[in-house]
Protein backbone atom coordinates (compact mmCIF):
# COMPACT_ATOMS: atom_id res chain seq x y z
CA UNK A 1 0.00 0.00 0.00
CA UNK A 2 1.31 3.67 -0.66
CA UNK A 3 0.84 6.41 1.69
CA UNK A 4 1.33 10.07 1.35
CA UNK A 5 1.99 12.41 3.91
CA UNK A 6 3.44 16.31 3.95
CA UNK A 7 4.69 18.85 6.64
CA UNK A 8 5.20 22.44 6.30
CA UNK A 9 8.19 23.17 8.64
CA UNK A 10 6.90 26.52 10.18
CA UNK A 11 8.86 27.68 13.56
CA UNK A 12 6.51 25.51 15.74
CA UNK A 13 7.35 22.71 14.03
CA UNK A 14 10.69 23.25 13.78
CA UNK A 15 11.13 23.57 17.11
CA UNK A 16 9.46 20.63 18.02
CA UNK A 17 11.89 18.31 15.88
CA UNK A 18 14.59 20.28 17.62
CA UNK A 19 13.49 19.78 20.99
CA UNK A 20 12.42 15.67 19.68
CA UNK A 21 16.83 15.21 18.36
CA UNK A 22 17.92 17.06 22.10
CA UNK A 23 15.85 14.70 23.57
CA UNK A 24 16.69 11.70 22.03
CA UNK A 25 20.54 12.05 20.71
CA UNK A 26 21.77 14.74 24.00
CA UNK A 27 20.87 12.35 26.96
CA UNK A 28 23.73 12.82 28.72
CA UNK A 29 23.35 16.94 28.61
CA UNK A 30 19.35 16.39 29.35
CA UNK A 31 20.48 14.20 32.71
CA UNK A 32 22.68 16.96 33.54
CA UNK A 33 20.73 19.55 33.36
CA UNK A 34 17.80 18.14 35.09
CA UNK A 35 20.07 16.99 37.64
CA UNK A 36 21.85 19.97 38.39
CA UNK A 37 18.68 22.18 38.59
CA UNK A 38 17.53 19.50 40.86
CA UNK A 39 20.77 20.24 43.47
CA UNK A 40 20.50 24.17 43.39
CA UNK A 41 17.22 23.82 44.09
CA UNK A 42 17.33 21.10 46.95
CA UNK A 43 20.33 23.36 48.09
CA UNK A 44 17.97 26.52 48.03
CA UNK A 45 15.73 24.62 50.03
CA UNK A 46 18.59 23.63 52.74
CA UNK A 47 20.07 27.29 52.60
CA UNK A 48 16.72 28.66 53.63
CA UNK A 49 14.00 30.30 51.70
CA UNK A 50 14.33 33.45 53.86
CA UNK A 51 18.29 33.93 53.31
CA UNK A 52 19.90 35.54 50.00
CA UNK A 53 21.84 32.40 49.02
CA UNK A 54 18.54 30.51 49.30
CA UNK A 55 16.95 32.59 47.12
CA UNK A 56 19.94 32.94 44.85
CA UNK A 57 20.06 28.83 44.59
CA UNK A 58 15.84 28.35 44.03
CA UNK A 59 16.07 31.17 41.77
CA UNK A 60 19.26 29.76 39.72
CA UNK A 61 17.55 25.76 39.33
CA UNK A 62 14.12 26.71 38.24
CA UNK A 63 15.71 29.22 35.34
CA UNK A 64 18.04 26.00 34.40
CA UNK A 65 15.27 23.49 33.99
CA UNK A 66 12.77 25.91 32.41
CA UNK A 67 15.76 26.48 29.93
CA UNK A 68 16.77 22.76 29.41
CA UNK A 69 15.56 23.23 25.37
CA UNK A 70 17.45 26.22 24.42
CA UNK A 71 19.97 24.28 23.10
CA UNK A 72 17.10 23.08 20.37
CA UNK A 73 15.61 26.87 20.39
CA UNK A 74 18.96 28.37 19.42
CA UNK A 75 18.88 25.97 16.80
CA UNK A 76 15.93 26.97 15.30
CA UNK A 77 16.55 30.72 15.78
CA UNK A 78 19.84 30.64 13.85
CA UNK A 79 17.46 28.69 11.23
CA UNK A 80 14.41 30.85 10.95
CA UNK A 81 17.35 33.90 10.45
CA UNK A 82 18.74 31.86 7.95
CA UNK A 83 15.45 30.96 5.82
CA UNK A 84 14.36 35.10 5.89
CA UNK A 85 10.52 33.73 6.61
CA UNK A 86 10.79 30.89 4.08
CA UNK A 87 8.22 27.84 5.63
CA UNK A 88 9.69 24.57 3.80
CA UNK A 89 7.39 22.29 2.94
CA UNK A 90 8.22 18.44 2.32
CA UNK A 91 6.00 16.31 0.56
CA UNK A 92 6.24 12.23 1.45
CA UNK A 93 5.05 9.14 -0.50
CA UNK A 94 6.03 5.68 1.29
CA UNK A 95 6.33 2.42 -0.62
CA UNK A 96 7.17 -0.84 0.44
CA UNK A 97 10.62 -0.87 -0.40
CA UNK A 98 11.40 2.78 -0.18
CA UNK A 99 10.01 6.33 0.20
CA UNK A 100 10.19 9.53 -1.72
CA UNK A 101 11.10 13.14 -0.14
CA UNK A 102 10.26 16.24 -1.98
CA UNK A 103 10.48 19.95 -1.52
CA UNK A 104 9.89 22.57 -4.22
CA UNK A 105 13.79 22.16 -5.23
CA UNK A 106 14.59 18.87 -3.75
CA UNK A 107 13.64 15.45 -4.58
CA UNK A 108 15.73 12.32 -2.70
CA UNK A 109 14.81 8.42 -2.90
CA UNK A 110 14.92 7.11 0.67
CA UNK A 111 15.84 3.09 1.47
CA UNK A 112 14.09 2.36 4.44
CA UNK A 113 17.13 0.13 5.67
CA UNK A 114 19.32 4.14 6.01
CA UNK A 115 17.00 4.63 9.04
CA UNK A 116 18.53 4.42 12.23
CA UNK A 117 15.64 5.19 14.50
CA UNK A 118 12.00 6.18 14.24
CA UNK A 119 9.77 7.65 16.87
CA UNK A 120 6.20 8.55 17.53
CA UNK A 121 5.34 11.26 19.76
CA UNK A 122 1.09 10.85 19.11
CA UNK A 123 1.23 13.64 16.52
CA UNK A 124 4.27 13.45 14.52
CA UNK A 125 6.07 10.28 13.41
CA UNK A 126 10.11 10.76 13.18
CA UNK A 127 12.66 9.27 11.01
CA UNK A 128 16.06 9.34 11.67
CA UNK A 129 18.54 8.61 8.65
CA UNK A 130 21.03 10.15 11.70
CA UNK A 131 21.45 11.88 14.33
CA UNK A 132 21.99 15.58 12.78
CA UNK A 133 19.01 15.09 10.49
CA UNK A 134 15.14 13.75 10.34
CA UNK A 135 11.96 12.93 8.25
CA UNK A 136 9.26 14.23 10.23
CA UNK A 137 5.75 13.06 9.34
CA UNK A 138 2.56 15.01 10.30
CA UNK A 139 0.30 12.41 11.02
CA UNK A 140 -2.57 14.56 10.76
CA UNK A 141 -1.46 14.98 6.83
CA UNK A 142 -1.36 10.61 6.22
CA UNK A 143 -3.32 9.90 3.38
CA UNK A 144 -4.85 6.74 3.39
CA UNK A 145 -5.76 7.76 7.02
CA UNK A 146 -4.63 4.28 8.64
CA UNK A 147 -1.66 4.88 11.55
CA UNK A 148 -1.83 1.37 12.54
CA UNK A 149 -1.30 0.33 8.41
CA UNK A 150 1.65 3.01 8.18
CA UNK A 151 3.25 1.96 11.42
CA UNK A 152 3.19 -1.53 10.63
CA UNK A 153 4.77 -0.23 6.77
CA UNK A 154 7.22 1.35 8.72
CA UNK A 155 8.62 -1.29 11.22
CA UNK A 156 8.47 -3.92 8.45
CA UNK A 157 10.37 -2.20 5.80
CA UNK A 158 13.06 -0.67 8.08
CA UNK A 159 13.08 -3.79 10.74
CA UNK A 160 12.90 -1.31 13.30
CA UNK A 161 10.05 -1.23 16.10
CA UNK A 162 8.90 2.41 16.85
CA UNK A 163 9.71 3.73 19.85
CA UNK A 164 8.05 6.84 22.18
CA UNK A 165 10.69 9.81 22.76
CA UNK A 166 12.32 8.76 26.49
CA UNK A 167 11.45 11.97 28.51
CA UNK A 168 13.62 12.06 31.88
CA UNK A 169 10.72 13.61 33.90
CA UNK A 170 7.98 10.54 32.34
CA UNK A 171 9.19 7.42 31.75
CA UNK A 172 11.83 5.30 33.61
CA UNK A 173 15.43 3.52 32.75
CA UNK A 174 13.40 0.79 31.04
CA UNK A 175 12.17 2.89 28.12
CA UNK A 176 15.55 4.42 27.58
CA UNK A 177 17.33 1.79 27.43
CA UNK A 178 15.03 -0.62 25.04
CA UNK A 179 14.73 2.72 23.02
CA UNK A 180 18.44 2.63 22.33
CA UNK A 181 18.82 -0.91 21.75
CA UNK A 182 16.41 0.11 18.92
CA UNK A 183 18.91 2.82 17.26
CA UNK A 184 21.09 1.52 14.71
CA UNK A 185 24.08 2.87 15.16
Amino acid sequence: MKYTARIDYDSKASLRLAKMQQRLFNIPLEITGYVLSAFLIVSGFFLGCNTTSGLLFLAAGCLMITNIDAPARHRVKQLERMLKGYVPTMEYTFYGKDFECRTVNEYKRCDYNDLIRIVDDGKYYYLFPNKQSCYMVDLASLMPNDTVGFRKLIEESSGLKVTVPFSFLKNGLYTLIKNRKNTRQ
